[in-house]
């Protein structure tokens, strides 16, 4: 799939009359790559599984209103655009659906130019004003920077956790792109259920690009965030070998001068700053600091986390 095809993904919670055949077409003649539902619960797992650009909902769908509040109050997809098909024969006052979150919304029956329009602007504006990342469809580096930011003009205590994937290049060369992209989505969807489950308020999870990820969470949870993160990493990332790879334990790439060498399989490392111990002003101090943390992880057998103890004037 190409990198347009990606950027063009489209949920559609759609009615069970058949009603709104007429907007798959439209979307489907605009080449979208359409993940089409009739129940809310199939259509929230495939956003949690697969991030789209654009969420169309149908106000005829069952569950309709709960879908968008659930999806608009998720501290990881509320950045998604929904764009809500109102039926015209619909009763509902404007003033109660303007109380919902949705972004966009379209009366129906429409005029095929109106749709495609409407669709244009949610990605043009998703494009523009949201850093995601294309992969993950995870906050970017700009909104980890404001996050961060944030946390330290709070002054309340955070640990920030910055998430590597070891013999990630190694593992890309070996088994190819199309797997190297498979294993950074594994790995955000690890850190992302790990972060739900510890840290379910104020948790955060970003993707800086790569292997590379950052983490937001209270210090007390940071610990337990990082054993089960490595705990879920360990377990499922075997499956990302074949199985003569997976048995052996290892994996053999050949470089640029026909070596031979053998990597462990992938394993995962996380540098630490808890801002109890250690003080940052900025996020640049604290990127630098990760950094060089991360390079002393690294150099450890296996899946590895490292807190930074020392404290800084």
């Amino acid at each position: 799939m190409s990198d347009t095809e990606q950027e063009r993904r489209v949920v559609f919670l759609r009615g069970a009359d058949g009603h709104d055949e007429f907007v798959f077409s439209i979307l489907n003649d605009e080449s979208f790559e359409i993940f089409d539902y009739a129940n809310p619960f199939d259509a929230q797992a495939q956003i949690y599984n697969n991030p789209p650009d654009v969420v169309v909902v149908s106000n005829r769908a069952s569950g309709w209103r709960d879908f968008v509040i659930n999806i608009k109050a998720d501290s990881f997809y509320s950045h998604l655009p929904i764009l809500v098909l109102i039926g015209q024969e619909t009763n509902h006052p404007f003033t109660s659906l303007a109380d919902l979150l949705f972004d966009d919304f379209l009366l129906t029956p429409c005029r095929r130019e109106e749709l495609e329009l409407r669709m244009k602007i949610r990605l043009l504006h998703t494009r523009r004003d949201l850093d995601a990342n294309p992969l993950t469809r995870l906050p970017g580096n700009y909104t980890i920077t404001a996050m961060v930011q944030e946390r330290i003009d709070s002054q309340d205590p955070f640990a920030l956790g910055y998430v590597d994937i070891d013999n990630f290049k190694a593992y890309n060369d070996r088994y190819g792109f199309a797997h190297g992209d498979d294993a950074i989505r594994m790995t955000s969807r690890v850190l992302i259920n790990t972060v739900r489950r510890v840290a379910p308020e104020k948790g955060f999870v970003g993707h800086i690009g790569g292997d590379d990820f950052v983490i937001i969470v209270k210090t007390s949870q940071i610990v337990g965030f990082c054993k089960e993160t490595i705990q879920n990493f360990d377990l499922v990332s075997p499956t990302l070998f074949n199985d003569e790879d997976r048995r052996r334990g290892w994996f053999e790439y050949n470089d640029r001068r026909g070596n031979h060498i053998r990597f462990p399989l992938l394993s995962i490392s996380i540098a630490v700053i808890d801002s109890s111990v250690t003080k940052v002003n900025h996020p640049g101090e604290a990127a630098a600091i990760a950094s060089e943390l991360k390079g002393v992880v690294k150099k450890l057998n296996g899946s590895n986390f490292m807190i930074d103890r020392r404290s800084r004037v």
